[in-house]
């Protein structure tokens, strides 16, 4: 059985859900292995950058149970910063971290494919270095109809594959009542 290793852009893609009015409180696991099809996944990584406490601490408290959830699913979670620059919130380090986890996972592992839920074009070498290296390199993500996703990063992969809002309804939400995440937020609860 084939093996799969997968990175998930968590800020953008936990951006384009909300975007698509679903819930962000899904089985990520669940929903890696559905995108991964009958390969095996033997590593799963997310990363996110918070936004700043002092701006919105609210929503930072929400991308706190986000991460807290997806790390109790079994991915590695790992975090950028964020920065205000001329009142536009940057987020840093999220593509050196992804890039250097998938370079690692091409020659330091024996997964034979690298799946990428990402659309950033900065991504391009580390996935160009993946194939180099042997791997098979699959993109999946949102095509958004009023906002082209950018192909860059799809065109150096092996294959794309949409994520529709059918792959996230299909996964198990997490948590015993609806918005269970936002439920972990509330005082006393």
């Amino acid at each position: 059985m084939s093996t799969t290793s997968v990175f998930i852009d968590g800020g953008r893609f936990y951006d384009a859900i909300h975007a698509r009015a679903c819930s962000v409180d899904i089985d990520y696991a669940a929903l890696a292995q559905s995108i991964a099809g009958s390969s095996e996944v033997s590593g799963r990584h997310f990363y996110l950058n918070p936004i700043l406490a002092d701006v919105y601490p609210s929503r930072t408290r929400h991308h706190q149970a986000v991460l807290d959830m997806v790390a109790s699913q079994g991915f590695t979670v790992k975090t950028g910063r964020t920065e205000v620059l001329y009142s536009v919130y940057v987020d840093r380090a999220i593509e050196g971290l992804m890039a250097a986890d998938i370079v690692r996972a091409a020659y330091a592992t024996d997964v034979d494919t690298i799946l990428v839920i990402s659309q950033r074009p900065e991504l391009v070498p580390a996935v160009e270095a993946a194939r180099e290296a042997g791997k098979r390199v699959e993109v999946a993500y949102f095509a958004n109809k009023f906002d082209p996703t950018p192909t860059e990063l799809s065109d150096a992969a092996d294959a794309f594959r949409e994520i529709t809002v059918h792959d996230i309804l299909s996964v198990p939400l997490i948590g015993p009542a609806q918005h269970r995440v936002r439920a972990a937020l509330r005082p006393g609860a």
